[in-house]
């Protein structure tokens, strides 16, 4: 009876559990294939995810790099900025220096010019009308100048006005230098006057008449011919800077005469 009683018993058990298997299998199948569409779509959206992070991080490194590489190209750029100034800060120290060597320089020989002089100013001949020549001769140069230069460009005061030399002449010896002035104001010994005016001899040639005077108050004769033909006239209301020629017509001695040959339309008839 008992044995009975356990056969039912496990009999009845095992036709519930297989009745029970089998009713679940449809929503066990239901309930798995949701998981596996779940764990799809999960999977999915991690690959997206991981794909999207990639690219995030690829996009991130990139940007890294780029800002290394700016970084970098500015660290260069501000050493050689920093450079340049560096060479700019030389040089102007370099040119200030050069200033202030040159200009002590230029100070240092313009007190030893200063030390330059003329001496033993005298006055010459006359040159030509209005003109006289003085003479000077430099002195004190400092060693390491130029003499001829220097009497270039130093000034003698004559007759209350400032002049360059002319001319200068080295003597040949010890290097000094003689200067020459061709000075033409208030030499009134060098301005001689025309007297004596005449027509002489008419018509020379066609539309040519000839006048002739001669030359007073020549107080300097040696360079009589020079001075005779710079000496101005006018001739009929028109000037003249000097005669056509000068003749010395002295007898034993100097009488100098201007002569003039004008135009006159009336040896044109």
């Amino acid at each position: 009876m008992l044995k009975r009683l356990c056969t039912f018993v496990i009999a009845s058990w095992l036709a519930l559990f297989l009745s029970g298997y089998f009713a679940n299998v449809p929503i066990n199948s239901a309930y798995h294939e949701g998981l596996r569409r779940l764990w799809a779509k999960e999977e999915n959206y991690r690959a997206v995810t991981r794909q999207a992070w990639t690219v995030e991080v690829r996009n991130h490194e990139n940007l890294r790099l780029g800002m290394q590489e700016e970084r970098v190209t500015m660290d260069e750029t501000r050493r050689e900025w920093a450079h340049e100034q560096e060479e700019q800060r030389n040089a102007m120290d370099e040119m200030r220096q050069n200033w202030n060597r040159e200009r002590k320089e230029e100070e240092e020989e313009a007190r030893k010019r200063g030390t330059i002089s003329w001496e033993g100013l005298e006055a010459g001949h006359c040159l030509r009308y209005g003109v006289k020549e003085y003479t000077s001769t430099l002195s004190r140069v400092p060693p390491g100048f130029d003499s001829m230069e220097e009497c270039y460009r130093k000034p003698m005061s004559i007759q209350g006005r400032d002049w360059l030399p002319s001319r200068c002449e080295e003597l040949g010896f010890c290097g000094r230098v003689t200067g020459h002035w061709d000075v033409d104001i208030n030499e009134s010994s060098c301005k001689p006057w025309w007297v004596n005016y005449q027509d002489k001899g008419g018509c020379v040639e066609y539309g040519v008449r000839r006048y002739e005077a001669s030359l007073e108050n020549l107080h300097d004769t040696r360079n009589w011919e020079n001075i005779c033909m710079t000496t101005p006239m006018t001739i009929n209301g028109r000037y003249h800077k000097g005669p056509t020629a000068c003749a010395n017509w002295g007898r034993g001695g100097l009488w100098p005469w201007g002569i003039w040959l004008v135009d006159d339309n009336s040896c044109r008839s």
